[in-house]
């Protein structure tokens, strides 16, 4: 069963179960591994991965905090249209 709930920041969805507040990152990342189905390489890239998402971030933020309101605007209008060009090239 589903619930949503309009908070502030948006709607959010909220199970409803007992173990709803619980963070079961832990297990769901585990499963993998005892399958072995997570070997060193599928490790070694994704921990790569999250060292560039942190990294890109990091510097995402720095960007806009330093970039004024209208210029984020146009920056974003124009990420936008570039990528409806490169799919209506592909």
């Amino acid at each position: 069963m589903y619930a949503v709930h309009s908070l502030r920041f948006g709607p959010r969805i909220l199970l409803s179960c007992p173990h709803a507040g619980q963070n079961h990152a832990f297990t769901q990342a585990g499963t993998p591994a005892a399958f072995d189905l997570l070997d060193s390489q599928a490790l070694i890239l994704a921990l790569s991965l999250g060292l560039v998402k942190v990294a890109g971030a990091y510097v995402g933020g720095a960007i806009i905090n330093r970039v004024s309101d209208k210029a984020f605007v146009y920056i974003v209008e124009i990420v936008i249209v570039g990528a409806a060009i490169a799919l209506l090239v592909r």
